[in-house]
């Protein structure tokens, strides 16, 4: 479930059918009278790709590193994030 001012996504891989496993929900609070109220609202089905999300990102390793395809990051995007987990590991008291 993600929450958000405009309504909220929910994610439920174990709903019966595949096409209610991921809907959106446009709830919200209506403050226009005296007291707020919460207004439900009937989900929307999200439509996504079904295949697994470490089965698309293995083929696509495979791509690039075959000459395939190009990486969508690089050197300039990983450094500082590597430069951030190995401050945070060292804060936390962990030796990496």
């Amino acid at each position: 479930v993600v929450l958000g001012t405009k309504g909220a996504i929910v994610f439920e891989d174990t709903a019966a059918t595949p096409d209610r496993k991921l809907v959106l929900y446009n709830n919200y609070v209506d403050n226009s009278g005296t007291a707020p109220v919460y207004v439900k609202t009937d989900g929307v089905p999200v439509s996504y790709q079904s295949e697994e999300p470490l089965l698309q990102e293995m083929k696509y390793f495979i791509d690039c590193v075959s000459g395939n395809a190009a990486p969508r990051t690089g050197p300039d995007e990983a450094i500082p994030v590597l430069k951030l987990l190995y401050a945070a590991s060292n804060a936390a008291g962990i030796q990496v």
